[in-house]
């Protein structure tokens, strides 16, 4: 069928989502790197809620069990997932090709069936990517979901293997890095903050976020610069002072510019007042 590439895929993507799954704790469970981040927890209610949702409500996909385990534990939600995800796969399989090409709802849209499969696909491994991440900051292995990691030995020119991990068991050991685990490898770790600095225009914020993990940078505090009144000072301490100069700057031109356009709109209404006062009459 053309449309077993969805199928294949499908089987393949509720792997690796269990394999991040059973990477974590038991006590990783309520981690939350930032206010308004998921915890693991809440990723894997959403992953079961969600989902749930999509296959029901547009695919017509029902296992007629709840979206989620009775109890919200790690293992409990990897084998509810597991159990239901693999029905689903079954239940798809059945489907012919043309009921893959029929429009359906989506949310506020109509669109084929196929493009929504394709849609949670993404989806799942846009949350699947982020969960990633919490292993990093938890300092957990990290074992390969596309391909190698620098837990399993970095780049593929440097010959890194794929290593993946059953979600049901224990996963092999690791190699690690060999070699560099980016193509651009930097000769200091660069510890990034997750706090933005405070900034007067709502415009600025991308820019002077870069600056502040910049500033949080171990290697800012070894490089040194000399300001503008010739004194010797750290960089950390220069960015600071061109980032708030740049800002004052802004704002000052922002405010020159309202007055400007100020003064033109009261030349203007002046104008027109002298017109209108002084036009000629025709009688």
């Amino acid at each position: 069928m053309l449309f077993d590439f969805l199928l294949d895929t499908y089987e393949t993507e509720r792997l690796k989502t269990l394999s991040v799954w059973s990477t974590f704790a038991d006590q990783d469970l309520e981690f939350r790197p930032a206010q308004r981040i998921r915890t693991p927890r809440e990723h894997m209610v959403h992953q079961c809620v969600s989902e749930d949702a999509w296959m029901k409500n547009m695919l017509g996909i029902d296992t007629g069990k709840p979206a989620l385990p009775q109890t919200e534990t790690r293992l409990d939600f990897i084998a509810h997932y597991a159990d239901l995800s693999q029905q689903r796969l079954s239940a798809l399989r059945e489907k012919p090709e043309e009921w893959w090409r029929e429009m359906t709802k989506f949310f506020e849209v109509e669109r084929a069936r196929s493009w929504i499969m394709l849609r949670r696909l993404t989806h799942s491994a846009h949350h699947r990517a982020q969960l990633v991440v919490y292993l990093r900051l938890l300092n957990h292995s990290v074992y390969s979901t596309y391909g190698p990691t620098a837990d399993t030995g970095g780049l593929p020119a440097n010959k890194a293997p794929t290593i993946y991990r059953p979600y049901d068991g224990e996963g092999p050991e690791l190699p690690g890095p060999v070699g560099n685990v980016t193509e651009r490898p930097t000769t200091a770790p660069v510890k990034r903050s997750l706090q933005r600095a405070a900034v007067r225009l709502r415009e600025g914020e991308a820019t002077l976020s870069a600056w502040q993990m910049v500033i949080d940078s171990p290697a800012s505090f070894a490089a040194t610069a000399h300001s503008s009144d010739g004194r010797r000072s750290s960089s950390r301490s220069c960015i600071r002072v061109s980032m708030c100069r740049r800002m004052n700057r802004r704002s000052n031109y922002n405010s020159w510019g309202r007055a400007r356009l100020r003064r033109a709109e009261l030349r203007d209404s002046a104008r027109r007042s002298r017109a209108l006062r002084f036009r000629p009459r025709y009688v």
